[in-house]
Formats: structure tokens, sequence, C-alpha cells
């Protein structure tokens, strides 16, 4: 934990370009970690285990609820680009304090040393569980509704697939919520199955500092956060229930501009994001988006991505002799790999198949 506290305040001391939003988040990350370093060490030098479950468990509570709140808080805050709620930001300290007193009143009902294991502080640990992983759940399902949030905004924004941008969140986001759950339990398991819970748990946000270091100090969190801000600005709501609609007039001028645009083979530059698109066509996105809806589309990159596997196949039976590498690069399509993956989905062939099939 020292070590990880180190990495985010020393290996991430330049701040990034784009806002102040991953400079905070990592404090708040650097700051859970400190916690849990913290917790770890108190567990091991005042001998908990020895004493009790009661003792163990209590400074689970009293230190690892603070300590989770701060690392999903964190990666939340790093979502919503520092745009949290007043009760978002209250949920977990409240729910905290209440655990707090909890304990301090079940341990001052009985006239027993402090911190004894008596039924009535066992009620505590047991309310105070309960509390934990509702606070718990309650950020798990911020956290994956706005991941699902971020991965519309960037399928509406890019002309390629750019889920894999978010993969380490998604594992983190698991990764935090199993932890998190299942450390109070670890300290009642014996020796074997508690050293590897804890390489699991040291192993999971290891794995999360290191992903959060190289995710801000990459290109990926600009790319996320311009698909972020377009989606904004562009008003495009991220509700996948709420479905866009167009009327008669509105179908057949976006056509008429689709149509025009197209006809110059724009769609052919690589790396074409939907807000050059319609600025080119002079068409709000909103309105283009519900064009591609009413025309049979998924998504702005299900649309380009049919317009080049089409060209490709014209470009096949043209130039048979081209390497699938040119064709891929004619098409507007960032590598051949990336190429044979759309055209098999879309085709159900590879392009050699297609070739050996459709071209004598």
């Amino acid at each position: 934990m020292l070590l990880l506290t180190l990495t985010l305040v020393f290996m991430l001391f330049r701040r990034v370009e784009v806002n102040s939003v991953p400079n905070k988040s990592r404090w708040l990350m650097a700051a859970g970690t400190t916690l849990l370093g913290l917790q770890f060490m108190l567990q091991f030098t005042l001998r908990l285990r020895e004493m009790g479950e009661t003792q163990a468990v209590i400074l689970n509570m009293l230190m690892l609820i603070p300590a989770a709140w701060l690392l999903i808080i964190a990666v939340l805050y790093l979502q919503r680009q520092g745009r949290l709620t007043w009760y978002e930001w209250l949920a977990g300290p409240v729910g905290w304090i209440i655990i707090v007193i909890l304990i301090l009143s079940a341990t001052l009902s009985d006239d027993l040393p402090f911190f004894s294991d008596t039924p009535t502080i066992r009620r505590a640990e047991y309310i105070g569980a309960v509390i934990f992983f509702i606070i718990l759940f309650y950020y798990l399902y911020l956290q994956l509704a706005e991941l699902r949030h971020i991965r519309r905004s960037l399928k509406n924004f890019y002309d390629h697939d750019m889920s894999n941008l978010l993969r380490w969140m998604e594992l983190c986001i698991w990764v935090l919520a199993a932890t998190a759950i299942f450390i109070p339990a670890a300290i009642l398991l014996p020796g074997r199955q508690l050293s590897f819970f804890g390489v699991f748990c040291i192993g999971g946000i290891y794995y999360l500092v290191l992903s959060f270091k190289d995710y801000v100090q990459g290109r990926n969190i600009v790319q996320v956060m311009a698909a972020q801000k377009n989606a904004a600005e562009a008003g495009i709501d991220n509700d996948a229930n709420n479905t866009p609609t167009i009327n008669e007039d509105d179908m057949k001028r976006v056509q008429q501009a689709v149509e025009r645009w197209t006809e110059n083979g724009n769609y052919l530059h690589s790396g074409i994001t939907m807000a050059q698109v319609s600025s080119e066509m002079h068409i709000s996105q909103p309105l283009l988006r519900s064009w591609f809806h009413a025309s049979g589309y998924e998504s702005y990159p299900d649309w380009i991505q049919r317009l080049r596997v089409e060209h490709a196949k014209k470009l096949m039976s043209q130039h048979p002799d081209w390497a699938l590498e040119a064709i891929a690069e004619q098409c507007g399509f960032s590598s051949r790999n990336y190429f044979h993956k759309v055209f098999q989905k879309l085709t159900g062939k590879t392009p050699n198949q297609y070739m050996t099939a459709n071209i004598s």
C-alpha cells in the first residue's frame, strides 16, 4: 500500500493538461491506499486476530469503509469529470458515521472492557455490515451506469470501436466491489485462505493504480473526454431506452445531405468523428443520430463501417491483386486486423473468403 501511494504521489506528479479532474482523482485514490496500508499495519502490529474476531472486524469497519469509499469515489469522480452531487459525496461518509455510532453505542452499553466480544457488539457489526453493503452497491450502480454512458458517448462519436479504452475501468469496478465485499469476512478465514485472499486484494488494487496511471498519462483519457464533451454539447441523450424520432421532412433533408456527403467519398477518411460528419453535412448530431435509427443503423460506427465495407467489396473486385493492407487503408480502416474484424462481422466471411467465393 505504501508503494502504491508513492506511485500515485510521485509517478503522477505531472498534472494532466486537459483539466484538473485526473489530478484530484489520484489524490483521492492515494488517500484510499494510505488508509488501507494503515489498516493492515494496525491489524498486524496490534495482533488483533489473536485477540479475537470482534477487534479485527471493528477495525475493518472503522477503517476499511472510508478506504473503500475513497477508492470508489476516485473512479466515479474520474468518470463524471468531477460532476458529483452533494448526496453522492456524502452517502459513504454518512453511512460510516452511522456505523461508528452503532459500534460505540454497543461497546458502552455493557459494563465490560472496551471492544469485548458481546452479543450487542456482534449485532452492531451485522447491522454495520448491511449498511456497508448498501453503500457499496449504491456506488457500484453509479459507476456501472456512468460506464454505460461513457461507452455510448464513444459509440456516438468515433468511427470505430473504442470500448477497449474502458476495459480497465470495468474490471477495476468489479475488483473493487469484490474486494470491499469480502475483506470484512476475510478476517474469519484460516491462514492459507486468508493469504490467497490477501494476494487477490493487493493484486486488484495494484492493477487499479497502474491502470489508472496509464489511463491518465496516455491518450486514452483525452479521447474519452472528447467524446463526453461532444455528447454534452450536442445534447445527445445517453439513455439507451430513449428512441430518437424524426419527422418525414427532416428525414428527406438528412437523406439528401447524407447522399451528397457519401458521393464525395468523405467516409473513406480514417478517424473522422460524428461531430465532423454532422458539421460537413450541416446537420445537427441529434438529428443525424435519429436518421441512423430510422434508417436501420445501430449507430454512427455501424453506418460508416457498412459504407466502408461496401467500398472494400468494390476494390476487391476491381483490384484482386491488391493486398488487404492497401484495401483497408483506402477504405478508412485503421488497420488490417480491424478491417478483417468488421468485414467478417458484417458479411459473415473474412476478406479472403469473400474474394475466393465472389471474385474469379
